[in-house]
């Protein structure tokens, strides 16, 4: 029986497991972030934000047993191409996460399935800043 706070658990999981790695923290120099990201952070980063609340698996009657919540998380930056240390960083989440499982204060994340790529560019209101994203849509099956 879960929690009830399976999107919690997730984002606990992911905070934990892609802050604690110092690889994607070097080339992550602005860090992790869910949004709303601060003015003034420092590119590239890594942001993820929940894609689907998911759907909970039942087992016998009303017992819930987990959540299925889908995140897309990716590397954002500054700069006008998907590759260097975009690519970088996007390769490394996957690295991370896919096929990975763990525990964490408010429950279990079973496990974490890439379930399809993520790009994205986003021009800013001055015409000028672009913002590409590089990542993955992932499944986190938690409890």
């Amino acid at each position: 029986m879960t929690s009830g706070i399976e999107t919690v658990t997730a984002r606990e999981w992911l905070y934990s497991v892609l802050t604690g790695d110092a690889t994607l923290m070097s080339l992550a120099v602005g860090g992790v972030w869910e949004p709303p990201i601060p003015k003034g952070t420092a590119y590239p980063l890594v942001m993820f934000t929940l894609s689907s609340p998911g759907i909970d698996t039942r087992g016998v009657g009303y017992i819930r047993v987990m959540s299925d919540p889908q995140f897309a998380v990716r590397g954002v930056h500054t700069n006008k191409s998907y590759g260097g240390v975009l690519a970088q960083i996007a390769a490394r989440i996957d690295l991370l996460i896919h096929g990975k499982s763990g525990i964490v204060t408010n429950g279990q994340v079973v496990a974490c399935v890439r379930e399809q790529p993520f790009e994205f560019t986003h021009l800013e209101d001055d015409g000028i800043t672009q913002y590409r994203q590089l990542g993955g849509i992932y499944r986190i099956y938690a409890q």
